[in-house]
């Protein structure tokens, strides 16, 4: 915290990277809350790929953050495409005016974000134009791009990377003796601390095992996945029954609510497992929020229980699964979620009927890229034979390849007639 206190004295943008596991999550809301500072979290996924969804959710984030001020900020749409850069500029300036002095944004999970995405460019100008009395954190896995190196040549910006957050012996000492009420003696200090390389989410689960039954830390896996893999293996083997199918089906999730996962597991308790999880501390965070809270796995948690799902669950089983998980995001209006879990099943007609359903307002939000995205991963003799989609996908093109658009409006024209 006082690293951070100094930190964000001499600079406005800092860039925290370390491997997953590693705290950087806990440690930005934990400082956060002790600081009392105003905060816009924003998490980074895959579909920020498409610059319009990240200027969208960005805009409905400044509303919650910020509600004094009705008029929502602009989508980029096609008629700013010719200049992004200035629509950058002056989106992050306005919402950077909205935001209460000392105010921290947090990109977490930045490394979601696609290699070749535009959204690297519009991170940079968005950085630089963080003003006095406003931060900016990001959260990441990897290291900075090579765009911030500017930033950080000026004393704009600076990195706390993974020799930072790495424990200390001593931190080791600390959180062992925290968990498990008492201090373990220096030699199982020192293999705890040896064979977690100063990793916190292997210190954790190593003792969390530990309470039940007595490990030789010498004996177990090195290397941050293999050791994960390891003990998420042995949290999940030594659940009930009934508490591996609730893991498993619910990781379908990418954010849970109880509704949902008593709706897809059948199991009336799931409020108090949710919670449950949390209060233990399970690789599970929740997320407040209006009408309801949310859960969420660890990333790392979340993707060993999906690999664990696919083993377990076999062929017309598991897409059964994740058609029903679907169908409850798309009830709750999570249509982006479900989609994902149709196209996985291969369910084309759901994704084109939910494609034709919110094409007009992903044309209003300016998300024709994402649209067009989701046009292009349907097989072409389904797509190529819907009128819709070609008419969808000839809107969406309008702006950047009017000849394509074209042949887009004059196939769905055959079709329609």
């Amino acid at each position: 915290f006082d690293l951070l206190d100094r930190t964000r004295e001499d600079h406005r943008v800092i860039w925290v990277s370390a491997p997953g596991g590693a705290g950087k999550t806990s440690l930005a809301t934990s400082y956060l809350q002790a600081r009392k500072l105003p905060v816009l979290w924003y998490q980074v996924d895959a579909g920020d790929g498409d610059i319009a969804s990240f200027f969208y959710y960005m805009g409905l984030a400044v509303q919650h953050a910020a509600p004094r001020h009705k008029k929502p900020l602009p989508h980029l749409t096609p008629e700013y495409l010719a200049d992004v850069p200035t629509f950058t500029r002056n989106f992050f300036r306005e919402l950077y005016r909205r935001l209460p002095r000392h105010s921290v944004i947090v990109l977490d999970n930045y490394q979601d974000a696609p290699e070749d995405s535009p959204l690297h460019d519009v991170l940079h100008l968005a950085m630089s134009e963080v003003p006095e009395g406003l931060n900016l954190f990001v959260l990441s896995r990897v290291e900075p791009p090579s765009v911030l190196a500017r930033l950080r040549l000026c004393d704009h910006a600076a990195c706390l990377d993974w020799d930072k957050l790495q424990l200390t012996p001593e931190e080791t000492e600390g959180i062992s003796t925290l968990r498990l009420a008492k201090t373990p003696d220096s030699d199982i200090l020192a293999a705890l601390h040896d064979r977690s390389a100063g990793w916190v989410a292997g210190v954790v689960l190593m003792l969390e095992q530990s309470r039940s039954h007595s490990l030789s830390f010498t004996e177990l896996p090195k290397g941050q996945q293999l050791l994960f893999d390891y003990f998420a293996g042995e949290i999940l083997n030594r659940s009930e029954p009934t508490m591996q199918d609730f893991l498993l089906k619910t990781a379908l999730f990418p954010k849970i609510s109880a509704d949902a996962a008593r709706a897809l597991t059948g199991i009336a308790q799931a409020q108090d497992i949710l919670d449950d999880l949390t209060r233990r501390n399970y690789f599970m965070v929740r997320h407040a929020g209006k009408p309801e809270d949310t859960y969420q796995y660890h990333p790392l948690f979340r993707e060993f229980l999906l690999k664990e799902a696919e083993g377990r669950y076999r062929g017309n089983i598991l897409d059964e699964l994740r058609r029903n998980a679907a169908e409850i995001l798309e009830a709750r209006g999570e249509y982006q979620a479900a989609m994902a879990l149709y196209q996985i099943t291969l369910g084309w007609e759901k994704v084109c009927r939910l494609i034709v359903a919110h094409a007009p307002v992903l044309c209003a939000q300016g998300r024709t890229g994402l649209l067009l995205q989701w046009i292009a991963g349907i097989p072409q003799d389904i797509s190529s034979h819907s009128p819709w989609l070609l008419y969808w996908a000839g809107i969406s093109k309008l702006g950047i390849n009017p000849l394509s658009s074209q042949k887009d409006f004059s196939d769905a024209l055959s079709q329609f007639e």
